[in-house]
């Protein structure tokens, strides 16, 4: 990752610049951001639908008219990604459990399956 210089830790506008300069100049720094080792969108491969706030859709929508993401879709995607990466040592725990679980069940499974008797005679009888 490229060394940070004092106007990365912040998005404070410029004196020196004009509103529509300062505009240009906190989108391309944030485009830069997104940009960067460790940013950006992995290949998206599924669908979900769901139901956003006001708030959360009008950050959404800033995102996008900024022309920082070019979708609502691309914006949604990144961000439900950062919030994974941010508490991804938590969610490696639980998917660990989650496998745990799974095969737990299909044990439980098999289980009955040896103890059960599911020929033509047993059923015919009852």
């Amino acid at each position: 990752m490229p060394p940070k210089n004092e106007s990365e830790d912040t998005l404070e506008p410029r004196e020196d610049l004009k509103d529509s300069e300062l505009l240009l100049a906190l989108k391309e720094e944030l485009i830069g951001r997104f940009s960067q080792e460790g940013f950006g969108l992995k290949k998206r491969e599924n669908t979900i639908m769901t139901r956003v706030s006001f708030e959360v859709l009008n950050i959404i929508d800033a995102l996008v008219e900024l022309a920082i993401f070019n979708s609502r879709s691309e914006a949604a995607a990144y961000l439900i990604s950062e919030a994974i990466d941010a508490r991804r040592e938590q969610f490696e725990k639980i998917a660990a459990i989650v496998g745990e679980i799974k095969r737990k069940k299909i044990e439980a499974v098999k289980t009955i399956l040896e103890k059960t008797d599911f020929s033509e005679s047993t059923r015919s009888n009852k």
